[in-house]
C-alpha cells in the first residue's frame, strides 16, 4: 500500500507538471498577440497618412500637406476613429 501511495503521488505530480506546462504554453501566444495588436494600432495611422499623401501626389496635386498637417486634417474633419478606418 505504501508503494501504491507513492505511485498515486507520482502520478498526481506528473499531472500538475502537465497543467503548468499547458498554462505556460499560452504565455508566448498572449505576448505575441498583444505585441502584434500594439504594433498595428501604432502604425495604422501612419500608413493611412502615407497612403493619402501618395494618392494626392498621384492625382497631380502640387502641394501635399505634411504628416502632422494631414493628421490634424483627419482629426478635425472625421474624428479620432478616422485614423483606423
Amino acid at each position: 500500500t505504501l508503494n501504491n501511495h507513492n505511485i498515486e503521488q507520482s502520478t498526481q505530480h506528473v499531472h500538475e507538471i502537465d497543467d503548468d506546462a499547458r498554462r505556460q504554453a499560452y504565455i508566448p501566444l498572449v505576448a505575441g498577440s498583444t505585441s502584434r495588436l500594439l504594433a498595428s494600432l501604432s502604425t495604422a495611422p501612419l500608413e493611412l497618412v502615407r497612403t493619402r499623401q501618395a494618392s494626392a501626389i498621384g492625382n497631380g496635386e502640387r502641394v501635399v500637406p505634411g504628416m502632422m498637417e494631414e493628421f490634424r486634417l483627419l482629426l478635425r474633419t472625421n474624428g479620432f476613429s478616422s485614423l483606423f478606418t
